[in-house]
C-alpha cells in the first residue's frame, strides 16, 4: 500500500515548543509526521489511528490543541500565527499603519475580507488581537528590566509612548508606572488571548 500524506490543521500552536509537543504526541500515538509547521502537521494517512480524527483530537486536546476543520478557522489561525511571529520572533517592526498592508500581501486577500472572518471566529477584530499580543509582549519585555518604556514601545511598533500608555490604561486599568511597580505582571498565555 502506498503511503499518502494528509494535513491536519491544529489550533493553538503558538510557539516552537508547541511543535515539539505535537511531534511527541503523534509519536506516542504511532502517527508518522512528514512535516510540521505552526498551524499544521503533514502525516501519513495509513498510519492514522482509527477512528480519525476523533482519536487524534482526544490525544491533543489535554495539551490545549484542537483540530481545525473549517476554512474560516484555518485562515483565522494563520492570521494569529502571522501576528505572533511578527511580534515575538521577527526583527521587522510592524505598526498599526502597516498591519493591513502586510496582511493583505501575505494572504492575497483584502483586509476588509480578513477582518470580519477573523472577528466571526474569535469575537474580536484583527487590530484588537494585534494590540493584545503587543500588550502581552510589552509586559514580558518590561519584566526583564532591560529597556525603557519608550524603547520597548517603539520596538513593538507603537508610534509613541502615549499609544502604549492608552492600551495599558484601557486593558489593565492603571498607568504604566503603577503597573511596573507591581511585582506580578499579570501576563496571559498567548493561546488564551
Amino acid at each position: 500500500m502506498k503511503n499518502t500524506v494528509t494535513t491536519i490543521y491544529i489550533k493553538n500552536m503558538v510557539c516552537p515548543s508547541c511543535l515539539l509537543i505535537i511531534k511527541n504526541i503523534f509519536k506516542h500515538e504511532d502517527i508518522i509526521v512528514e512535516s510540521i509547521d505552526w498551524d499544521k502537521a503533514a502525516v501519513k494517512v495509513d498510519k492514522l489511528p482509527q477512528p480519525y480524527p476523533e482519536k487524534v483530537e482526544k490525544a491533543i486536546e489535554p495539551y490545549g490543541f484542537k483540530i481545525i476543520s473549517s476554512y474560516n478557522e484555518k485562515v483565522s489561525e494563520q492570521i494569529k500565527i502571522t501576528l505572533i511571529k511578527w511580534i515575538y520572533f521577527s526583527e521587522e517592526i510592524v505598526d498599526n499603519a502597516r498591519l493591513k498592508e502586510l496582511l493583505e500581501s501575505k494572504f492575497q486577500t483584502k483586509y476588509l475580507v480578513l477582518d470580519p472572518l477573523f472577528k466571526k471566529i474569535n469575537g474580536y477584530n484583527i487590530q484588537d488581537y494585534f494590540d493584545l499580543l503587543r500588550l502581552e509582549r510589552f509586559k514580558e519585555l518590561l519584566s526583564y528590566n532591560e529597556n525603557s518604556f519608550t524603547e520597548i514601545s517603539l520596538s513593538l511598533g507603537f508610534n509613541d509612548f502615549e499609544e502604549i500608555q492608552h492600551l495599558v490604561r484601557t486593558n489593565l486599568n492603571c498607568s504604566i508606572s503603577k503597573f511596573k511597580k507591581t511585582s506580578f505582571y499579570h501576563r496571559k498565555p498567548i493561546d488564551h488571548l
